[in-house]
Formats: structure tokens, C-alpha cells, sequence
């Protein structure tokens, strides 16, 4: 059984509320920020392995593991970046310590514009005929078979 706390906020007619999710390690938090159009998955304190969710956390465009001062992790495949992802681009920020486990099977895909100019590594792979993209900050470690 999960350890930590996994929330996520919606807001409803001017109102926010909070239901809690099972799945999170160590105190991962769910934040929806409707204002910005870009919703984000905060990771508080632990670790998240969204392969344990199966399609059922969507719309999802960032994954922040900075939150904290903490070391966090997060865990998933190609499919759950589609799943996630209205975009089919999932972005993870983070900082040193912090890590992200994809699973195998990643192409290069070059590097974006970057959050503070220095550009991030993109990573492709094709889930049958969609191209699930994985943009990673530079400060976040990765697994080190993720690339073909």
C-alpha cells in the first residue's frame, strides 16, 4: 500500500476542492492550475510511478519535481506520456537530485529553447502511430538505458 499522499485540486463553479489519490509515494502532490492552461503534476516529498495509474490522471502538460528540496522521482513509460498528456508532450522540471526512470526504447529528439535559455533534451518514441515527447530539464537525471 502506497506510503505518501497524492491530491489533486479542481476547480468547480469557483470553488476548489481536494480528493485524494492513491499511488503516491512519500507525500506526491497533484496541483491543477486551470488559469494558466497548463496543468501540473507537483511531487512533493517522494516519488510517483504513473505506470501504477492506467490512463486515469489526464491532461497533464508538466510534471514538477523542484517543489522541494528533497530528491524525488518519477516513473513512467511512453504510454503514460500519452496517457497523461492531451499534447502527447510531457515536460518534467526538476533539480539536482531529482530523477526520472522513462523505461527503454527513447530516441534524441534534440533540445527546445529551455526554461532559462540553455535548452532541455527532448526525447521521441512512437507508441503505435502516436509520438509520445518527453521533454526533460536539464537538472533531472535520467535512466541511463532510456535512449535505443
Amino acid at each position: 500500500m502506497p506510503t505518501g499522499r497524492f491530491f489533486r485540486r479542481q476547480a468547480v463553479a469557483g470553488h476548489t476542492s481536494a480528493a485524494r489519490l492513491a499511488g503516491a509515494e512519500g507525500g506526491a502532490g497533484f496541483r491543477h492550475d486551470l488559469r494558466s492552461g497548463s496543468d501540473t503534476l507537483r511531487v512533493d516529498s517522494g516519488n510517483a510511478n504513473l505506470t501504477t495509474f492506467g490512463g486515469t490522471i489526464t491532461g497533464i502538460e508538466t510534471i514538477d519535481l523542484e517543489a522541494d528540496l528533497g530528491a524525488n522521482t518519477v516513473t513512467l513509460v511512453a504510454q503514460d506520456v500519452l496517457d497523461i498528456s492531451d499534447t502527447d508532450t510531457l515536460t518534467v522540471l526538476g533539480d539536482a537530485g531529482d530523477s526520472i526512470d522513462a523505461g527503454t526504447g527513447w530516441t534524441d529528439g534534440g533540445f527546445d529553447g529551455g526554461f532559462d535559455g540553455g535548452g532541455n533534451p527532448i526525447y521521441t518514441q512512437m507508441v503505435g502511430a502516436s509520438l509520445a515527447t518527453l521533454v526533460v530539464d536539464l537538472d533531472v537525471a535520467v535512466n541511463p538505458d532510456m535512449l535505443m
